[in-house]
């Protein structure tokens, strides 16, 4: 006795087949037949939430990889702005990192102190050049 399940509904995909074998001939009534129905339907939820996880997964790591390429362009943007200090930011990230391992700070931890030594001087970027670069000392204006 050969049968499949589908477990599927309008206008869905199909996420597999559920076969089942039985050495001899079974009679098969409604309720046999709404029990497998479910069945089926079950591992289709099962197969298709799965799969909305893994989506998930990996729209959130596109995700962080979007935002610390964000924080780098940023952080290089502040470089190039000023070139008295090139690298400046890259470095305190290094020295942060370091100082991260040797007080034994977790992954995370170490992760979150690089993104914040690279945006430590982001408040330059809203600082106008006449008064990020003048030579003398600012005045109460």
């Amino acid at each position: 006795m050969n049968n499949k399940f589908s477990g599927l509904h309008r206008n869905e995909k199909s996420k597999g087949v559920l076969e089942l074998f039985h050495r001899k001939a079974i009679t098969q009534d409604a309720e046999w037949i709404d029990y497998f129905e479910t069945l089926a339907t079950q591992a289709a939820i099962a197969i298709e939430n799965a799969s909305l996880f893994e989506n998930l997964q990996q729209s959130n790591a596109d995700l962080l990889q979007a935002f610390d390429a964000t924080i780098e362009g940023w952080s290089h943007a502040l470089d190039l702005r000023d070139n008295e200090t090139e690298g400046h930011t890259q470095r305190v990230a290094q020295k942060a990192i370091r100082f991260a391992e040797v007080i034994g700070m977790n992954e995370q931890e170490k992760i979150d102190m690089r993104r914040g030594a690279l945006l430590h001087d982001i408040g330059k970027m809203g600082v106008p050049d006449a008064i990020l670069r003048k030579p003398d000392h600012l005045t109460e204006a």
